[in-house]
């Protein structure tokens, strides 16, 4: 993919990454990462150019990051003002993209229909749901369960690529996602071929395909 000049600032942090972190990152995977993306206007810097890579990211942040992907921006912005499928997401800016990211059985909320859309993403959160953007939520993630499965998913299919944190002591410590590490994740899920149902089986199953 065509790179462009990176401001001072994403040059600045990425020269800073893994000092005193608990994310493990190479320099050039997550330089690399956030041109891209920037470039994508999937995950882009402040008004000030500043991409804030150490800093946490929102689960509604997070939500609109996973529309992006998708290419359904589109649509979120046509949702936004319908009611929310969380009763705290109405009126809440990104209440379009968590619409969209349910629609697609993305996201599922909590046990008390709240979507909570200002808690911070937890690593086993964000992994989780782009495992399931993906489509990769199959019958071997069930069995495992949450988060365990998804983690082992996001393995199977290189999501941790360039990623050196382990992903399990991450999530046992309910460790929140920073936007370097988001960035990082969210890059390599664009190059994972997407696993989509085609058909059905005679005994009723699900049959599924990769997309490249």
């Amino acid at each position: 993919m065509k790179k462009f000049k990176l401001v001072s600032v994403f040059i600045a942090f990425a020269l800073l990454l893994s000092l005193g972190s608990v994310f493990a990152i190479d320099e050039a995977v997550i330089t690399e990462a956030v041109t891209d993306l920037n470039e994508l206007k999937i995950m882009v810097g402040d008004e000030n150019g500043d991409f804030r890579g150490d800093a946490n990211i929102t689960r509604a942040e997070f939500a609109t990051i996973i529309c992006r992907v998708l290419g359904q921006e589109g649509q979120a912005k046509y949702l936004q003002d319908k009611p929310g499928y969380f009763a705290d997401t109405i009126g809440h800016w990104a209440n379009g993209y968590i619409n969209v990211a349910h629609q697609y059985e993305i996201i599922n909320g909590f046990e008390d229909y709240t979507f909570r859309p200002d808690e911070n993403v937890t690593v086993a959160q964000a992994i989780k749901m782009l495992v399931c953007t993906l489509g990769y939520e199959d019958d071997d993630v069930f069995k495992r369960g949450f988060p365990e499965g998804y983690i082992k998913k996001g393995e199977a299919i290189n999501l941790y690529a360039g990623v050196t944190s382990y992903p399990e002591a991450l999530v046992q410590n309910n460790t929140f996602a920073t936007r370097n590490y988001i960035a990082a994740l969210v890059h390599n899920a664009l190059d994972i071929n997407l696993r989509v149902q085609t058909s059905w089986s005679a005994d009723g199953n699900h049959i599924f395909d990769t997309v490249e």
